[in-house]
């Protein structure tokens, strides 16, 4: 868990740590206050997942040991509790109900993974096959019959999201596209097999976290260029000109993400541990504070709980906050220093296995 949580915190860190310097920059430049609130908003958008993905990472030795235990029951039941949430939230309007779903659906699809790689899922193409028009036809009847609006993706001004929290709906959707891709899986991995296909697999899951986190800032810049300055027009989106303008959109949305990968993926894909002067560090503070391991499984866990909770304040900020530095300062402190903890607990697994005795 220390060792695949390095691969999520340092491009996150990274990103982080580059927003605020850009937020706090442009507000000393006179930049205004409140367009600096919205493109930092807007480029932390993807932060809310990672919520949720980081938090499923540091519960997996506990959610890995439940599924063993119980199979796919686990899952299922949790699967069970998101309509349940709904309906309290959205028929009862019981308050903070509903904030559950955030944790639930995705942890739904986290452990449907492990069941996958396990062998548990055995089913075939043709079963699976069933299951996506299934799945298909309860999202049909959830959105077009149903109280839940057909777009699975954030609306702005809609009284009712699938993503804010996660709904229903947006986990039937998530286990029919499971279905339909392991119904190709087959198929797919005869593909995979060959060398070329293979290697852009391989390549693009190297910088994907990158490619995550940056997307949207690479976004708020292509708008801040292309609308800012005249170049593009903003015809409304049911014009006809929309969809053509769609393409060059794409294309310098693209190529200022390239830009950015082409800088920050070495901070994913790093091979290795941390530079020689950061580990010389890491042993003086490590000797320096001298707790036992039970001291330091506590101080792992609250750095996690910092982490968690710092990205997650930053990634519900409104876009109107005008701070500093952009995003909410306390919360940015908070996850530098619970990812400084981290990484140190990591030096100290990492040292207590290399003195290990081995048998």
């Amino acid at each position: 868990m220390l060792n695949r949580s390095s691969r999520l915190l340092r491009p996150t860190t990274a990103f982080l740590v580059v927003l605020a310097a850009s937020g706090f920059g442009a507000r000393t430049l006179g930049v205004d206050p409140g367009l600096v609130a919205l493109a930092v908003w807007a480029a932390a958008i993807p932060l809310w997942f990672l919520v949720a993905y980081l938090s499923l990472v540091f519960l997996s030795p506990l959610t890995y040991a439940l599924q063993r235990r119980m199979g796919l029951a686990f899952p299922l039941g949790a699967a069970a509790l998101v309509p349940l949430f709904d309906i309290a939230s959205l028929r009862y309007a019981v308050p903070a109900v509903g904030g559950a779903n955030y944790l639930l659906v995705w942890l739904v699809f986290h452990q449907v993974g492990i069941a996958w790689q396990d062998g548990t899922i055995r089913a075939g193409a043709r079963a699976l096959a069933l299951l996506c028009g299934a799945g298909i036809a309860a999202l049909i009847g959830l959105t077009v019959l149903g109280p839940y609006p057909v777009s699975m993706v954030g609306v702005p001004g809609a009284d009712l999201q699938n993503t804010s929290p996660p709904s229903f709906a947006l986990l039937v959707l998530g286990l029919t596209q499971a279905c339909a891709a392991l119904a190709l899986s087959e198929p797919v991995n005869r593909i995979l097999r060959g060398a070329r296909a293979w290697t852009a697999v391989v390549a693009a899951n190297a910088v994907v976290l990158t490619l995550f986190l940056w997307h949207m800032a690479a976004a708020v810049l292509a708008a801040a260029a292309l609308y800012g300055s005249g170049i593009m027009p903003e015809p409304d989106v049911d014009a006809g000109a929309w969809l053509p303008l769609r393409l060059p959109w794409l294309a310098v949305c693209a190529a200022v993400l390239a830009v950015f990968v082409g800088i920050f993926a070495r901070i994913e894909t790093r091979p290795g541990g941390p530079p020689r002067v950061l580990t010389v560090v890491d042993a003086a503070v490590c000797n320096r504070i001298g707790l036992p391991r039970t001291g330091w499984r506590a101080l792992t866990v609250t750095a996690m709980m910092c982490i968690v909770a710092g990205l997650l304040v930053i990634a519900v900020a409104d876009s109107s906050y005008e701070g500093v530095v952009g995003v909410p300062l306390i919360a940015f402190i908070l996850y530098l220093v619970g990812a400084s903890v981290l990484r140190l607990a990591r030096y100290r697994h990492a040292s207590a296995d290399a003195v290990r005795p081995r048998r």
